[in-house]
């Protein structure tokens, strides 16, 4: 446990210290990727015993995950991302959104796997019949309401993308019939919220260096200055709901699903 707190202070004063650099030299979205996730993840990597085959798996997904997410927002004008090798893929974003996302979301997982992973299996609880046709009525009174006055989400465009998210979330989980123990999901919100630091130093470090861009701030449903650029109350939510959604679906399809 000794290690495990000197680690999380060494993740700690590295990440601090890394974004002050990559600030201050003005470093591109590739750099930033390498610097960042780099040294921590090759001390981790050498500290766990994961399964290989995950790495694949969680690429993948990464990848899909990030292609649609990206073109919705490209599309709908929600942020840019820019680079100078102007390398644009799937959905306008450049190559290094993609690689930044991978090592992101393969980092979350060490960092998850080696704080906070305690190694028992998840437990579930079946879903009857009647639990799932009155999620699945609910759902549909939902879906319902929001195409007659669908209003909120056509004006904000960043608010629908997070209920989209949120609902796709939902409607994973339930293609297992089951629902996990609460103990997990108060798991994944401790680990959420204690990978918030670090992905607000990541933002800042994108919006410094001129990488991110918000821009159209009427589809957002608020927002607030920092240093003269714009951050949507939306993003910092997203911030939150990434590290939350891969802890649950990581713990109930890879790590200790079957």
């Amino acid at each position: 446990m000794q290690n495990r707190w000197f680690f999380l202070v060494f993740v700690s004063i590295y990440t601090f210290c890394t974004a002050l650099i990559l600030v201050w030299a003005d470093a591109s979205f590739l750099v930033i990727t390498a610097l960042l996730f780099g040294a921590p993840m090759f001390v981790l990597w050498n500290r766990l015993n994961l399964k290989s085959h995950l790495l694949p798996l969680l690429a993948t997904f990464t990848l899909l995950a990030t292609a649609l997410v990206q073109l919705y927002a490209y599309k709908s004008g929600l942020w840019y991302e820019l680079s100078p090798l102007s390398v644009p893929v799937f959905g306008g974003a450049p190559l290094e959104t993609y690689l930044f996302s991978v090592f992101h979301i393969l980092y979350l997982v060490l960092l998850y796997e080696y704080f906070f992973d305690d190694g028992v299996s998840v437990k579930q609880t079946k879903l009857s019949a009647r639990s799932l046709a009155g999620i699945g009525i609910l759902y549909a009174v939902m879906v319902g309401v929001l195409h007659a006055d669908p209003i909120l989400f056509v004006t904000y465009p960043f608010a629908f993308l997070l209920a989209f998210m949120s609902s796709l979330f939902a409607l994973v989980i339930l293609v297992r019939k089951s629902v996990p123990d609460v103990r997990l999901f108060k798991k994944a919100g401790l680990f959420s919220l204690a990978t918030f630091p670090l992905a607000l130093i990541y933002e800042w470090i994108l919006i410094e260096n001129e990488i991110r861009l918000f821009a159209n701030t009427n589809e957002y449903l608020g927002y607030f200055e920092w240093n003269r650029n714009i951050v949507p109350y939306e993003e910092l939510l997203l911030l939150l709901m990434i590290p939350f959604g891969l802890v649950v679906l990581y713990e109930m399809f890879l790590d200790d699903g079957t």
